[in-house]
């Protein structure tokens, strides 16, 4: 049985804050929100920016451990 399946490809804004871990926390809450607003607009599949939690930050602040805050 098959049904239509909605996709939403998510742009997000700029982050704010001063510091990498404030900039990391802004790149997660704008990932989060947008994400709820596709689920409410009724999407089955959210395609987040490659490198959307990292936007911002210098390479080696962008490193994260798995299990980690992103992957929470």
């Amino acid at each position: 049985m098959s049904r239509p399946v909605n996709v939403g490809a998510l742009q997000l804004p700029p982050p704010s804050g001063e510091g990498n871990k404030a900039i990391r926390r802004s790149n997660l809450d704008h990932a989060l929100a947008a994400i709820d607003e596709a689920a409410g607009r009724g999407c089955d599949i959210v395609c987040l920016p490659e490198v959307f939690s990292t936007y911002g930050v210098s390479l080696e602040a962008g490193w994260e451990t798995v299990p980690g805050e992103v992957t929470a």
